[in-house]
């Protein structure tokens, strides 16, 4: 492992990594395309099937057991049945290569954009896959491989439900085809979150694990994003902490791009030479008012 340290003995503060908008472009049409054929596969069939035997209606309906007992209802049911084992087939392994596709963009435009801010400090640097790295990609790619199963499972489950209420109404068509795509732009969005988040957590990930390869403290900033932005993480843009600890922030220990939707950004501090311990002990108000006497210092001698 390779500290780094400051030769001027002054901290230096290096260029931000934001997440990359062409990766989390890219995740999203991966899900989109999963989430297109799951629905198209489903609801062809499902409407198709609708059409040749429509569900029968409260006036006649089988007065001894009810319109799920229709011959609509059983086909549909079987035809759910058929298309829920195959993709279940396909979920076993189709979410963990687009996981792992994705968490190979991501991990590399961290990497890189954390090069050039190195470069730009002055400092040229080998890149090796530690195993802090490779544990915490490792965990990031099953999160994600559970997150894009449960985005088609959820929506062939939505859809499956819808269906059977559309049946037990007895409404037409039309009013489920529609009542459908409602539903997918529904999944379509949370598709989008997905793809937004996790790209936010993937870079966020790689930022951290690179802070700790080569000893450097973080300071938390605030993406200043968002209509509704969280008032903690407001409150804590500006202060340095222990980038293998965690922000202390509404009572726990948190790091950025963490919490859901959160597009706050971990800064990476490289300590001054003969002074890369002196925060160790300090509590993140101290790291802040250290940080910040620094940064003074650094303006009036270039005044």
């Amino acid at each position: 492992m390779q500290k780094l340290t400051s030769p001027t003995g002054r901290d230096i503060e290096l260029k931000p990594v934001h997440p990359n908008v062409g990766v989390e472009a890219g995740f999203r049409r991966a899900l989109l395309k999963l989430l297109r054929e799951v629905h198209e596969d489903i609801s062809s069939a499902v409407l198709a099937a609708y059409r040749v035997d429509p569900p029968a209606t409260a006036t006649d309906a089988d007065p001894q057991f009810g319109t799920f007992w229709s011959s609509s209802a059983w086909n549909l049911q079987k035809i759910f049945k058929a298309k829920i084992a195959a993709w279940q087939g396909r979920l076993e392994t189709l979410p963990g290569l687009m996981a792992k596709a994705f968490m190979g963009s991501a991990a590399g435009h961290a990497n890189r954009a954390t090069m050039s801010a190195l470069k730009s400090a002055g400092f040229t640097v080998r890149f090796q896959m530690s195993p802090v790295e490779r544990d915490a990609i490792q965990g990031s790619i099953n999160e994600q491989v559970g997150l894009i199963r449960s985005l088609a499972e959820k929506h062939l489950s939505d859809v499956q439900g819808m269906v059977m209420r559309s049946v037990v109404a007895g409404r037409d068509v039309g009013g489920l085809a529609e009542e459908l795509r409602t539903r997918y732009d529904i999944s379509a969005r949370r598709a989008a979150f997905i793809a937004r988040d996790q790209n936010n957590k993937a870079t966020a990930t790689i930022t951290r694990a690179r802070q700790d390869e080569f000893g450097l403290q973080a300071r938390w900033a605030h993406s200043g994003s968002g209509r509704h932005p969280r008032r903690e993480h407001v409150l804590a843009d500006g202060t340095v902490y222990d980038p293998a600890e965690g922000c202390l922030i509404g009572g726990k220990r948190i790091w950025p791009g963490q919490e859901p939707n959160c597009g706050c950004i971990s800064l990476s501090i490289i300590p001054g030479a003969g002074r890369e311990g002196r925060y160790r002990g300090m509590s993140e108000k101290m790291r802040t008012a250290s940080l910040a006497r620094s940064r003074s210092i650094t303006r009036k001698r270039a005044a």
